[in-house]
């Protein structure tokens, strides 16, 4: 594993830790930081498709209207992202959920990868395991109460963030042997 991306990544991991902290600190104001800044965000990124479709509309390529739907799609989606939060707020702990399991399948790489070298994959494995199954617990949370989702989701963030700090250290001493 290069240096410069264990380094990247255990930072990125670092960072989540401190962000999922801060939720739990600070949920309401952390929670209406994360909505403005990607509805902001998306509504910049979906402009400037708009834009470049403009700027290519005189060229005749046949894949220049994927960037119209996809300028008009991201403003209504930043739209809703700003301006209903309360509402996104019921799926945040699905979207994060699918992420982390996201996150946890492409890790198997990781076992496998040690598997095919024979070297010590057990601990990559359970620990891709154990995020893959508090993903899975994040899911199906109904709790009526935003702020219990939120203290579930920072707890989870962080102990998955963890975990995978391992997974990264584990990964790179086997790697170096």
């Amino acid at each position: 594993m290069n240096k410069y991306k264990f380094l990247i990544g255990t930072l990125s991991l670092f960072i989540i830790m401190i962000i999922s902290m801060l939720l739990l600190a600070y949920p309401d104001y952390v929670l209406n930081t994360m909505y403005y800044s990607i509805g902001i965000s998306l509504f910049i990124v979906s402009f400037a498709c708009l834009i470049y479709f403009v700027v290519r509309l005189k060229n005749k390529e046949k894949f220049k209207y994927y960037l119209l739907a996809l300028g008009f799609i991201g403003i209504l989606i930043a739209a809703l992202i700003i301006l209903k939060r309360d509402f996104l707020a019921s799926f945040l702990n699905v979207v994060v959920g699918l992420v982390i399991i996201a996150v946890s399948i492409l890790s198997l790489q990781i076992s496998l990868a040690l598997k095919k070298q024979n070297k010590n994959y057990i601990t990559t494995l359970f620990i891709t395991t154990a995020n893959i199954i508090l993903g899975l617990a994040l899911i199906p949370t109904v709790f009526k109460e935003t702020l219990l989702k939120t203290e579930l989701i920072a707890i989870i963030l962080f102990i998955t963030s963890l975990l995978n700090i391992v997974l990264l250290l584990t990964y790179k001493i086997n790697h170096e042997e």
